[in-house]
């Protein structure tokens, strides 16, 4: 394919598409975010489940049970966070891979 052909089939894409790839590239970088907040947030948990039974015995077993229950929805939330970033991920990759088929 000739310059002149790559840079007019360019041009249709990017009048279909917009500025795509840098839309592309911002979805991506959401889900990568998202990814690496859920990550600190499960270590945090893990970290405070870690805590509860390190715990001396000056605080009651309601406390402790309490904030074992608070840490574990908390992990549990970073999981679906962290999955949820995944198929963000998953879908930018998809319409990238879709765009540079255009492309070709």
């Amino acid at each position: 394919m000739s310059n002149k052909n790559a840079r007019l089939k360019i041009n249709s894409v990017n009048s279909c598409f917009g500025d795509g790839m840098s839309d592309v590239g911002s979805v991506l970088s959401i889900g990568v975010s998202g990814i690496q907040s859920g990550l600190q947030n499960a270590q945090k948990a893990a970290e405070d489940i870690v805590k509860v039974g390190m715990k001396p015995e000056a605080g009651t077993e309601k406390d402790a049970l309490g904030d074992l229950t608070q840490a574990a929805v908390e992990l549990k939330t970073s999981e679906i966070q962290v999955k949820a970033s995944a198929e963000v991920v998953k879908t930018a990759d998809k319409m990238m891979g879709a765009i540079i088929d255009t492309l070709v």
